[in-house]
């Protein structure tokens, strides 16, 4: 009974998450419909994309999609974590504008995202461990320039920094 209890609740948790996102998701699609304005496009865009890593991180997406295909049920769980904070390096880079205040850590921020997109190639192309090692280096650094980023913005004043570190410290705490 106590373990049902605990999945039951592990299970309402997952629910309540992918639930908020995919209301971010159409909330960013509404908003991007009513003001033709592409930040909301992406961050639909990135929802989603969050939506996908979280349920396949938690097995939902290979039971219910990739059941048969269980060689890309076993690659996904690696793949899209990278993906997911790869491009969400990215998307974030442009929304703390730090290109007029720190233009070579803007820089590097865009290198550390591109770097981290281009590590789901190892996958196909080395080793099993060695790509798995450098997705988790790849994660690492992505997750301590965005953290780096996010402070450098809540330093500016930015508002969204603030929230933003809300985000990046547990992320990081995850990957170490």
């Amino acid at each position: 009974p106590a373990r049902e209890t605990q999945r039951l609740l592990e299970n309402c948790a997952l629910g309540l998450a992918l639930g908020m996102l995919l209301t971010m998701v159409t909330l960013s699609t509404i908003r991007y419909v009513e003001h033709d304005n592409p930040f909301d496009l992406q961050a639909a865009a990135y929802s989603l994309l969050v939506v996908i890593t979280l349920a396949q991180i938690n097995g939902l997406l290979n039971a219910v999609v990739w059941n048969d295909w269980p060689a890309w049920a076993d690659y996904a769980s690696s793949v899209f974590p990278l993906l997911a904070v790869g491009s969400g390096l990215l998307f974030v880079r442009r929304l703390y504008g730090l290109k007029t205040q720190h233009p070579r850590f803007d820089n590097v921020l865009g290198l550390v995202g591109w770097f981290t997109l281009a590590t789901m190639a190892g996958y196909v192309l080395l080793d099993r461990t060695l790509a798995s090692e450098l997705g988790l280096l790849a994660l690492l650094l992505a997750t301590g320039a965005g953290l780096i980023a996010t402070l450098l913005s809540w330093r500016s004043g930015s508002t969204l920094g603030a929230w933003l570190l809300t985000a990046y410290v547990p992320q990081l705490l995850c990957v170490l």
